[in-house]
C-alpha cells in the first residue's frame, strides 16, 4: 500500500504575521550603510535653560579649625597653696567674671586673720596709751618750763621733765609704728583669705575640672599656679586657617570670610580677615590666616574643623551656564561642549570655560547671552536631534 506524505500544518496568524514583521526589521537593518547615525523624529524631551549674565565670585575655600580669642582661654590656678574643699562649678556650666569657681580651706587664713586682728588692736591701744603720756609729759614740760623761766625751779627739775616729754614721743612714734606694722600684718591675712577663694577672671564654659575637692592646689612639689579648672569664652572665636602658599589668592586683612562646618548643614558664620602671616610654613607650605568672627550660642567649639571661604574678587556681568550643560567633546576629550538649541534641534559647541562656583560656570567663548542651550541629559545625544524643552532648569 502506497505511503502517505503528510501535509504541511497552517501557521497560526499571529505566528505568522510576527515572522513577517521579523523579516520586514532585517531587511530594514541589511538596507542601512554601516557606521551610519539615525536621528528620532521624536522630539527629545530635555530640560532647557538661557545664557545668563551674573556676578560671579571668585572664592577661596581652605580648612580651619576654631580656637578661643587671646586671654578668652585661661585656666585658673590659686594664688596661695592649700586643700581645695569645694568646686562649686561643673564642666559645660557657663559662669560670669568674679564668680567663685573654687574653695580651699580656709581655717588656717582665719586664725592668722584673728590673730593679726587681735595685735592690731592691742597696737592700737598702746598708741591711745603713748598719746595720753605725751600729752601729760608735754603738759609737764610746759608747766616747769615756765617755773624754771621764773627761777622757781633749778635746771636739772626742768631738764628732767623736759626728758620726759622727749621720751613719750620717742615711745608714741614706736607705738605708731607697731601699730602700722600690725595693720599690714592684718591686711596681709585678709588677702590670704581672699586668695582661699577663687574667682573667674572671664566670663565663659567650663571646659574642663583639673583638680578635684580633697585635692591640694599646690600639689606634691607643685607651686600654687597648678590649675583648678579651665575656662573658656566663645561668644567670639578666632579661627586658624592655612592657605597653600602655591595657590594663587589675592586675601587681604579686612575681607570677608564665610564659616562653615559639616556638624552644622546650612548654617554659615559670617567673619572677618583679622591677620595674614607673611611667613610660609616651610613644613606645610601654607600660609596662616586668621579669621575673627562672632559665634552666637557657642555653636562652634574649640578645636572643630571649619570650611572657611573668603571672596577674593568678583567677575561681572560673566556669561553662565549649569556645570551640568558641559559635556566631553566626542571628537577631543581634552576640550567641553554645549548643545545649543537651533530651530528645534540639538547643536554640540565648543566653549571655552572660566571660574566655577555653586554649580555654575563661566563661559569665555562660544555662546552668547540668552542662547538657549541643554541643561543636563545631552551626553551621547546625536547632532540634530529634535529637543523639546520639558522644564526650565534651576541655576
Amino acid at each position: 500500500m502506497p505511503q502517505r506524505i503528510p501535509m504541511p500544518q497552517r501557521l497560526p496568524l499571529k505566528v505568522s504575521c510576527l515572522l513577517l514583521l521579523m523579516l520586514s526589521a532585517c531587511k530594514a537593518s541589511f538596507s542601512t550603510p554601516a557606521g551610519s547615525s539615525q536621528v528620532s523624529a521624536t522630539p527629545l524631551r530635555l530640560p532647557v535653560v538661557h545664557v545668563q549674565s551674573s556676578n560671579l565670585p571668585t572664592i577661596v575655600t581652605i580648612p580651619g579649625n576654631v580656637n578661643a580669642l587671646p586671654n578668652e582661654s585661661v585656666k585658673v590656678s590659686p594664688t596661695v597653696a592649700g586643700t581645695i574643699i569645694a568646686i562649686p562649678v561643673a564642666p559645660g556650666q557657663r559662669v560670669q567674671r568674679g564668680q567663685v569657681i573654687a574653695e580651699l580651706d580656709t581655717r588656717q587664713s582665719k586664725a592668722q586673720l584673728n590673730q593679726a586682728t587681735a595685735a592690731l588692736k592691742a597696737a592700737e591701744e598702746n598708741v591711745a596709751q603713748a598719746k595720753a603720756n605725751l600729752q601729760l609729759a608735754n603738759s609737764d614740760f610746759e608747766r616747769y618750763r615756765t617755773l624754771y623761766q621764773s627761777g622757781a625751779i633749778s635746771q636739772q627739775t626742768f631738764a628732767t621733765y623736759k626728758n620726759k616729754a622727749s621720751v613719750a614721743q620717742s615711745q608714741l612714734n614706736a607705738a605708731m609704728a607697731q601699730a602700722q606694722q600690725a595693720r599690714a600684718s592684718r591686711s596681709q591675712a585678709q588677702n590670704q583669705l581672699q586668695y582661699d577663694i577663687v574667682h573667674s577672671p572671664i566670663s565663659g564654659i567650663v571646659a574642663s575640672r583639673l583638680l578635684q575637692v580633697g585635692d591640694s592646689a599646690a600639689g606634691a612639689g607643685a607651686s600654687p599656679s597648678t590649675p583648678i579648672v579651665e575656662i573658656v569664652n566663645l561668644d567670639t572665636i578666632l579661627v586658624n586657617a592655612n592657605l597653600p602658599a602655591d595657590k594663587p589668592a589675592n586675601i587681604r586683612v579686612g575681607e570677608n570670610a564665610q564659616i562653615r562646618s559639616v556638624a552644622l548643614p546650612g548654617v554659615t558664620f559670617d567673619g572677618t580677615v583679622t591677620a595674614i602671616s607673611p611667613v610660609v610654613d616651610p613644613k606645610s607650605n601654607t600660609l596662616s590666616i586668621k579669621i575673627r568672627t562672632p559665634n552666637p550660642g557657642d555653636k562652634l567649639k574649640v578645636g572643630q574643623v571649619v570650611s572657611v571661604s573668603i571672596t577674593t574678587s568678583v567677575h561681572k556681568g560673566a556669561l553662565t551656564v549649569p556645570q551640568t550643560a558641559l559635556v566631553p567633546d566626542p571628537n577631543n576629550s581634552q576640550e567641553k561642549v554645549v548643545y545649543t538649541i537651533q530651530a528645534g534641534k540639538a547643536k554640540p559647541v565648543q566653549v571655552k570655560t572660566g571660574i566655577q562656583q555653586d554649580g555654575q560656570v563661566e563661559i569665555l567663548s562660544g555662546l552668547q547671552l540668552g542662547e538657549a542651550v541643554v541643561a543636563q541629559g545631552a551626553y551621547g545625544v546625536p547632532a540634530g536631534t529634535a529637543v523639546k524643552a520639558v522644564t526650565e532648569a534651576k541655576k
